[in-house]
């Protein structure tokens, strides 16, 4: 065989069928590297999602402050009870609740999960609805007849020379806040199978 028609062989060979059986093993497994890649990412990211949001739900199963059921003679109770967020029954006669200081993540640290860019939107945004910038003081002798007084972490006398009580926002806004984002947090779970948790059905809203 000449050296021409050698070359004229290996022209008529240079196809675009054979660029493709040469090239077509590389470029997928270039597609499936970066496949596993990027399955992998959003694996691990998930996971933290889940350790965030695992963490906020035992928080508020944690969360319990010393908090006065007040009648206007004073509290209904000799000593503080501990509000629990997952158990709000029994409070609808209290409508407004304040607090011993004017800022609110010092009484509710869960709070500051708003700010954590891993958190799922829907349940930061439930998170956020706890917020507020700067709570107003009311003084003592113009206080409602019933309230909800949740107590900050001051020495005693120092909260006894307080003024004023801080409003922070009604009863029933406060019990539909804690509905919303118990439900977005279990909604949240449930789409990524945790099928079966423990956060109170009582408190789920309807889906």
């Amino acid at each position: 065989m000449n050296v021409n028609n050698l070359f004229s062989q290996i022209e008529n060979n240079l196809t675009p069928q054979f660029f493709l059986s040469i090239f077509a093993p590389y470029v997928m497994l270039y597609i499936a590297i970066k496949t596993y890649k990027n399955h992998d990412f959003k694996k691990s990211l998930l996971k933290e999602q889940l350790l965030i949001v695992s963490k906020l739900a035992n928080e508020l199963n944690n969360f319990g402050l010393p908090t006065y059921f007040m009648l206007h003679s004073g509290s209904a109770s000799n000593h503080p009870r501990f509000l629990d967020f997952f158990k709000l029954e029994g409070i609808e006669q209290y409508k407004l609740i304040y607090f011993t200081t004017r800022h609110v993540n010092e009484i509710l640290p869960f709070i500051d999960f708003q700010h954590n860019i891993l958190i799922p939107k829907k349940i930061a945004s439930a998170v956020k609805s706890f917020h507020a910038d700067s709570l107003s003081g009311t003084l003592k002798e113009e206080l409602p007849e019933k309230y909800i007084l949740i107590l900050s972490k001051m020495p005693q006398e120092e909260m006894d020379k307080l003024k004023h009580y801080y409003f922070y926002m009604s009863q029933e806004k406060f019990r539909e806040h804690a509905f919303v984002l118990v439900t977005e947090i279990a909604n949240w779970l449930e789409k990524y199978g945790a099928k079966s948790v423990n956060l109170p059905e009582h408190m789920l809203k309807i889906k």
